[in-house]
């Protein structure tokens, strides 16, 4: 093999382990997530009982997104502002939990029929996971 094609290849797998574990990649964007959020819940069918005077949350995320919902990564960040803006924007009609409930981590949980989309916001190491569905639930 050309040095070249080994160099792509490495990177390659670097991109697959990070993506795996976790860590930040160098692309991630730095802007206001609660207008990501809200965008892409409209885009998917989410239901917002609220937009008005959400807060500017800027921080670094990342955002993948098909025709069946989207996974919102936002690093930097600590799970109770987030979870602040998510349940003004959706309501806390959700199932919350933590530790002390034997969950692993603090999260919310939203069904399809209460915001439209099944919606999972989780805390990860340095950040939060939005994770919505628009197919069953």
């Amino acid at each position: 093999m050309r040095p070249l094609q080994i160099k792509i290849r490495r990177y390659i797998c670097l991109l697959m382990l990070t993506s795996t574990i976790g860590v930040v990649p160098s692309c991630c964007k730095e802007s206001n997530i609660t207008a990501v959020f809200v965008e892409e819940m409209q885009v998917h069918g989410g239901v917002l009982r609220n937009t008005n005077g959400l807060p500017t949350i800027n921080a670094c995320w990342t955002l993948q997104t098909d025709s069946d919902g989207f996974q919102l990564k936002v690093r930097r960040v600590d799970f109770i502002i987030v979870e602040n803006m998510v349940t003004n924007a959706l309501g806390s009609v959700g199932e919350n939990g933590d530790k002390t409930k034997g969950a692993s981590s603090r999260y919310w949980l939203f069904q399809k029929k209460t915001v439209g989309v099944g919606l999972l916001m989780r805390e990860i190491q340095d950040g939060v996971q939005i994770n919505c569905i628009n197919k069953g639930w």
